[in-house]
């Protein structure tokens, strides 16, 4: 993934039944680190 992913911003996390915190703490960016809408989560 590192050499491949030409340019693109890639988010990783795991799928532990809590949606939010995977998305907030567990998180994992390849790239520049994006803003994520966690309102719906």
């Amino acid at each position: 993934m590192t050499f491949n992913r030409k340019g693109l911003t890639i988010l990783f996390h795991p799928i532990s039944g809590n949606d939010f915190l995977d998305h907030k703490d567990r998180v994992f960016w390849m790239g520049d680190v994006k803003d994520l809408n966690l309102e719906n989560l």
